[in-house]
């Protein structure tokens, strides 16, 4: 556009260059795997790919090998020994040493530090400890063969 066009010439302009960009708008959508005309799915496949908040990645290190049941189950365990020595109150560490040296836990533990034992232990899920003590309460009431 030069210094002597009109108005007439910067709308046709500007709707040459909105109707390039809208004939474009099919191959956006094939470029990011998505159905044309999904625009809510093409909107999340653009912040993925351009936007560092939306990108998801594994987190560091090596994955936990156990779920939130069984931190939720030794949790559990290491507060009920802590309890049953109420007088002296372990500490957790103290209780998880003498928690993994029971038959349910030995074999589960045995590779694992002290270190690692005592973050699944605090990363277990209050409301997954909810769960389990109310399964074991259910196992008390109505046992299984």
């Amino acid at each position: 556009m030069g210094l002597l066009a009109d108005e007439a010439d910067f709308i046709a302009e500007a709707n040459r260059i909105t109707d390039e960009m809208y004939s474009k708008l099919p191959d956006l959508f094939y470029a990011h795997g998505v159905e044309a005309g999904n625009w809510k799915a093409l909107a999340l496949a653009l912040a993925k790919a351009h936007v560092p908040g939306f990108k998801v990645a594994d987190p560091a290190g090596r994955p936990t090998e156990w779920s939130k049941f069984h931190k939720a189950e030794f949790k559990l365990d290491v507060d009920a020994f802590i309890e049953r020595t109420k007088p002296e109150k372990l500490s957790v560490v103290e209780a998880i040493k003498r928690v993994i040296r029971q038959d349910g836990w030995s074999e589960k533990t045995k590779k694992m530090t002290l270190s690692a034992l005592e973050k699944h232990y605090y990363d277990a899920d209050r409301r997954w400890c909810k769960v389990v003590q109310d399964a074991r309460a259910y196992e008390l009431i109505v046992p299984t063969n």
